[in-house]
């Protein structure tokens, strides 16, 4: 029987250690919005013991539709891109779309906030 007691990667710091070349990467949005930004969630998914399929939500958020639009499709690409490669050192076997880019109405209504919803596969870090 296979055993493996290393704690898969932390999603949400794998999906900003991905975009936050791009824009500065949150979990926790700032009180202000003054620049483009990226807010990251895990929102579920599974695992089989080997590997993990964590649902990751990531927000660009910012103060014209342009601007956020724009992110948040250069951010697709980036994830999409992310296969067979590494980030945070965890190992991403595949990226997907699972919700495209949306826009969705934001508690401050000077923000425009555009959602899309992705699914990683990915195992343990390197030891």
């Amino acid at each position: 029987m296979y055993r493996d007691d290393r704690p898969f990667p932390d999603a949400e710091r794998v999906a900003m250690a991905l975009v936050e070349r791009l824009a500065p990467a949150y979990v926790v949005t700032p009180p202000e919005i003054t620049t483009p930004i990226v807010q990251v969630h895990r929102s579920g998914g599974h695992d089989n013991g080997v590997t993990d399929h964590p649902r990751v939500q990531i927000s660009c958020l910012a103060l014209t539709r342009h601007e956020a639009w724009q992110l948040a499709e250069q951010v697709r690409q980036v994830v999409l891109n992310a296969g067979g490669t590494a980030a945070d050192g965890a190992l991403i076997d595949r990226a997907g779309v699972e919700v495209a880019p949306q826009q969705v109405p934001d508690e401050d209504p000077h923000v425009r906030r555009v959602v899309a919803t992705y699914v990683l596969t990915m195992r343990r870090p390197i030891s």
